[in-house]
């Protein structure tokens, strides 16, 4: 087999395989995957909750302006004051206000969890906007294997020295 020939071979398995792992990503797999959705992990470990999916149902719940799923992720005194300010707002426009805050955002970093006292945590998360960054703590606790925000500090803000998003040269 000539050097050319191999080259034509190898090129077109590449193509190949190229495709199918673009046809797989589309239909669910993941690298790693012992079948479509589902990962190897998974079937290892049972899944359980860590402190920061609270963080990123309540933030994926505010996008989509999704109210209950919204409040599933409070608990507490801080799930009533929610639940009240949905109420005097009502459904569609508390979830157009957590739509429109949301979109003011353009991005967020959660922080390492912090323990706590029993099955509790501390999570600072860092909210960046156009024109400054918030940080906030928030306090969850776990109720079996799910967590759940129980309070939030005031967000401290910080001004920033350039605006996000102005162009470097």
């Amino acid at each position: 087999m000539t050097k050319e020939v191999r080259a034509k071979i190898i090129t077109a398995a590449l193509g190949v395989g190229l495709v199918g792992f673009v046809i797989g990503q589309k239909g669910g797999w993941s690298p790693g995957s012992a079948e479509p959705g589902g990962s190897l992990l998974s079937a290892v470990q049972p899944e359980q909750d860590e402190p920061r999916d609270v963080i990123y149902r309540m933030m994926d719940a505010a996008k989509e302006g999704d109210v209950a799923s919204y409040l599933d992720c409070f608990q507490g005194e801080t799930a009533r004051r929610i639940a009240q300010s949905r109420d005097e707002m009502g459904e569609a426009e508390f979830g157009e206000y957590l739509s429109r805050r949301h979109a003011e955002l353009k991005g967020f970093a959660i922080y390492e969890a912090e323990p706590g006292v029993g099955d509790s945590e501390s999570v600072t998360i860092e909210y960046v906007y156009q024109d400054r960054k918030e940080a906030q703590v928030f306090h969850l606790v776990q109720s079996g294997d799910e967590w759940t925000i129980d309070r939030m500090e005031t967000a401290e803000r910080m001004e920033v020295a350039v605006p996000y998003g102005t162009p470097v040269y």
